[in-house]
């Protein structure tokens, strides 16, 4: 906060902000030799300006009347000076408000990942209004769980799981659990909702997701294996309803 402080009658420091202070000279040294200096201080150390005199004496106009220069005069052409550094120190402090505000975000990613292999890799892009995450996992068969840090999930929350097969996959937000397969022969996709493979999801159910195929062309394919593609997953925004904390991810590409 920048106030500003009645200049004291005796020579002393009068700090105007944090890291800023004028020094004022006593009486006896404004009749004389008068001038105020005026330092930067950060710590125990001066910056810039040593002492350096930065307002000079009255003019000589006031030596010619054969007055001496008083209290109020130094008061009076400090006053300006003041004011001025007053404003350069609100405008300093709200850029650094400002662009730490902007900045950390940024250093701390939104989502925290953790694979069960070692080698699996999880790629995540964040736009505006769409999470993708994109899964690689040599292997076929793991698991990764999605952690939400700070922010809030997307409005369309996507998975891109780069798997030859897709014989078994589910995610969970702690509460609901959905599952789904895709034929290794036709193509065809089921999708089920709490272990219960028996009562199968339609377009109608609000945890309705749909899976895509694409090939390595960026095409969408119909069978299976894919050779370098992936299953393309938009997951269902009943999903998120309550904000969970994470989602965790399964995947079997083929039954061994």
């Amino acid at each position: 906060m920048v106030s500003r402080s009645r200049l004291p009658a005796n020579g002393s420091s009068v700090s105007l902000v944090s890291g800023i202070s004028v020094l004022v000279p006593n009486q006896r040294t404004i009749n004389s030799a008068p001038y105020i200096s005026l330092s930067l201080l950060s710590s125990d150390n001066h910056h810039g300006w040593d002492n350096a005199a930065v307002l000079a004496t009255r003019s000589t106009k006031d030596e010619a009347e054969g007055r001496g220069t008083t209290q109020s005069d130094v008061q009076k052409d400090l006053n300006p000076m003041i004011a001025m550094l007053e404003h350069l120190v609100i405008v300093a402090v709200m850029v650094c408000v400002l662009s730490t505000g902007c900045t950390n975000p940024v250093d701390e990613p939104q989502f925290k990942i953790s694979t069960k292999r070692d080698n699996d890799k999880v790629d995540v892009k964040v736009e505006r209004d769409k999470n993708i995450f994109s899964v690689h996992s040599p292997f076929g068969i793991s698991q990764t769980v999605i952690e939400r840090t700070h922010g809030t999930w997307a409005d369309i929350v996507m998975l891109r799981l780069h798997l030859n097969g897709m014989e078994n996959f589910n995610v969970s937000n702690g509460k609901v659990t959905l599952e789904a397969s895709v034929s290794s022969q036709d193509g065809n996709v089921r999708l089920w909702k709490d272990g219960k493979e028996v009562s199968p999801l339609d377009s109608k159910s609000p945890y309705w997701t749909e899976i895509r195929m694409f090939g390595n062309d960026g095409k969408q394919a119909t069978t299976t294996p894919l050779k370098d593609g992936y299953f393309e997953i938009q997951l269902p925004k009943a999903l998120f309803e309550d904000s969970p904390k994470s989602i965790t991810v399964n995947w079997i590409d083929f039954y061994r």
